[in-house]
């Protein structure tokens, strides 16, 4: 698994198990506008959640979740927009980040979920 498309869709489908498991309906995947991408778009209960996935292997200095950087949560937070106006969503939304560590042999050794990553922006 040395390349980078096939962690980030290994991470993603990764992600999705974890989702389910968490009783979290999943809507829409890689959800692609002029802004960007949104990796997952789910349920939880009655709240809309955006979901931007990380994955990097062990022995990396950058922690999954701190990687997203001013210019990608601008992105997302257009993109969260984006998909509100285009698909005519009503209630509350928020975006949520899941890092995915992976060990040496691409086996996932942790999962982190943040919930409402940014600071509370709620839509």
């Amino acid at each position: 698994m040395s390349f980078t498309i096939d962690r980030g869709k290994f991470g993603e489908d990764k992600a999705v198990e974890y989702l389910k498991e968490k009783k979290f309906e999943i809507i829409e995947r890689n959800y692609k506008s002029q802004y960007g991408e949104v990796d997952i778009v789910a349920r939880d209960r009655k709240e809309f959640v955006f979901i931007e996935v990380r994955t990097f292997f062990e022995g990396n200095l950058v922690k999954p979740v701190e990687s997203v950087f001013r210019d990608k949560r601008k992105r997302l937070l257009f993109m969260v927009q984006h998909y509100i106006n285009y698909r005519g969503i009503e209630g509350e939304c928020r975006i949520d980040l899941i890092g995915i560590r992976l060990n040496k042999d691409g086996e996932v050794k942790r999962i982190k979920h943040v919930e409402d990553a940014f600071w509370g922006h709620r839509y």
